[in-house]
């Protein structure tokens, strides 16, 4: 439990943990054909766009 709440990165103050990060993944990999594991440049581009889209969001937020 304490490995799903650890903080993989803070961004404006909103933190953003491992378990956020399993559900984008998951959220992403659901129409993906691929069983075998996630090699680690994959996990990488997934959390930069994991990042960006928390930034973007966050933008869109001060822009409403």
């Amino acid at each position: 439990a304490a490995e799903e709440s650890k903080v993989l990165a803070t961004i404006n103050g909103i933190k953003l943990t491992q378990q956020d990060f399993r559900s984008f993944i998951k959220m992403r990999m659901r129409n993906q054909k691929q069983s075998s594991k996630l090699t680690q440049q994959q996990i990488e581009s997934l959390f930069n766009e994991f990042i960006n889209r928390e930034l973007l969001y966050q933008d869109a937020l001060k822009k409403k």
